[in-house]
């Protein structure tokens, strides 16, 4: 497969890519990171692993199903 084949299903695949998001698309909801990777490594864990109840005292401005409520939709 040469790299004019790569490009053409890179540019294929973007087609069914929704467009960038906007600053207005971005949820307005406060969460303490550093805190939250600091909890994870204590518990030896990544972020995606830990459970809703131990992500949410690290969420200062709502709750975990607000969250999952106006999460972003990944694309894919």
């Amino acid at each position: 497969m040469n790299g004019l084949m790569k490009n053409n299903k890179y540019l294929e695949s973007l087609k069914h890519m929704d467009g960038p998001y906007t600053k207005s698309n971005i949820p307005n909801i406060e969460i303490d990171l550093r805190g939250l990777v600091a909890f994870a490594n204590k518990m030896k864990k990544t972020v995606p692993e830990l459970t809703d109840s131990e992500i949410e005292p690290f969420i200062l401005n709502a709750t975990m199903q607000d969250v999952r409520r106006v999460q972003l939709k990944s694309p894919m």
